[in-house]
C-alpha cells in the first residue's frame, strides 16, 4: 500500500485530534482583526475567531499563506519522513491562492504530489480529505483515490445565507451591483459555489419565503442513496442552528445531520449570523 502524506489548508475544518491521528499537513491562513494577524487554527480556533469578530467585524480579513510556508511542508515532508507521494486538497482556486501556492511548492521541491481543487471550502472539503483517507485505509490505488476525490468534488452543494449585505459587497465575492440591489430591495440572499466561483443561488422578499425555497432546492438536489450526512454551519448562532435541524430533518429523516462552525474565510466575507447548509455525495457510491 502506498505511504500518502495528505496537505490542505485551515479552511477544511476538520478536528485538531482527526489532524493529528491522521498526520495532516494544514497549511494556515491569515485572519486579520483590528490590525492584529492569527493563524487560523494554529493561534484562533473558530469558536474563538468568532468571539472577536463579534466585538470588531468592521476590519476583518484574510490572506493566504506565504509559499514558503507551502514549501517548508514539502520539504519536510520529502526529507524527514517516510511518504512516498502525497495529496494535497485545497479551498477553492477562485477564492484563495491556496492551491496555486501548493502546486508551486510541490513543483518547487520536487515532491510528487497530486494537488486538488476542492472547489469549495469548510465541510465539504473536510469530507473530501476523509473519504480519500479512508479509501487509502482500503487500500485503493492513489490514482483512484484522486479520482473519486475530484468526482465529489461536482457533487458538493454548499448555500450560504449571508447576515451582512454590506460585508458580502466589501468582499468583492459577489458583484456591487447585486449587493447593491439586494439592499436597495430589501431582498434575502443565498448563494452558494458554481464551479468554484461564489455566484448568487436564490432570492426572496422574506427569509421565510427564501427558507422554503431552499429547502425545495434540496429536495430536488439530494438523493438519500448517496448523500448520507448534512451539515449546518455556523458561526455561533445556536438557535438558528436548531430551526434548520428541524426542518431538514423533517423533510429528509434518514439523512444523518450534523452542525460546526463557518471556516472563518467564509464568515469574514457573510457576517456574523451567517448560516450555511453543505452536503457532497458519499464517496462509496463511485466505487
Amino acid at each position: 500500500m502506498t505511504n500518502i502524506a495528505w496537505i490542505t489548508d485551515s479552511t477544511c475544518a476538520l478536528t485538531e485530534d482527526y489532524i493529528k491521528a491522521h498526520d495532516i499537513k494544514v497549511a494556515p491562513l491569515k485572519l486579520i482583526l483590528d490590525d492584529k494577524e492569527y493563524k487560523e487554527m494554529d493561534e484562533l480556533s473558530y469558536k474563538e475567531f468568532y468571539k472577536l469578530f463579534d466585538h470588531n467585524n468592521q476590519n476583518a480579513t484574510t490572506s493566504q499563506p506565504p509559499i514558503g510556508e507551502f514549501v517548508e511542508i514539502y520539504e519536510d515532508i520529502r526529507d524527514n519522513s517516510d511518504y512516498e507521494v502525497a495529496i494535497a486538497i485545497h479551498a477553492s482556486s477562485k477564492l484563495t491562492g491556496t492551491y496555486q501556492s501548493s502546486l508551486a511548492a510541490s513543483d518547487q521541491t520536487g515532491f510528487k504530489t497530486y494537488v486538488i481543487d476542492s472547489k469549495v471550502g469548510s465541510y465539504p472539503l473536510s469530507k473530501m480529505i476523509e473519504a480519500g483517507i479512508e479509501m487509502a485505509e482500503q487500500g485503493h490505488e492513489i490514482e483512484r483515490i484522486v479520482e473519486v476525490i475530484q468526482k465529489m468534488a461536482h457533487t458538493l452543494e454548499m448555500y450560504l445565507l449571508p447576515a451582512s449585505l454590506d460585508q458580502v459587497k466589501k468582499s468583492g465575492r459577489l458583484t456591487g451591483a447585486k449587493s447593491l440591489l439586494a439592499s436597495i430591495l430589501n431582498l434575502q440572499l443565498a448563494i452558494g459555489f458554481d464551479d468554484g466561483a461564489i455566484v448568487l443561488k436564490e432570492k426572496a422578499r422574506s427569509k421565510k419565503k427564501l427558507n422554503t425555497m431552499i429547502m425545495n432546492k434540496m429536495g430536488e438536489l439530494i438523493n438519500p442513496e448517496h448523500v448520507k450526512e448534512i451539515c449546518i454551519m455556523h458561526c455561533g448562532n445556536l438557535d438558528a442552528v436548531k430551526e434548520w435541524e428541524e426542518r431538514i430533518q423533517s423533510q429528509f429523516s434518514s439523512i444523518r445531520i450534523v452542525n460546526q462552525y463557518l471556516a472563518p474565510v467564509a464568515g469574514v466575507h457573510t457576517g456574523l449570523g451567517t448560516i450555511s447548509i453543505g452536503w457532497v455525495q458519499d464517496f462509496k457510491s463511485f466505487l
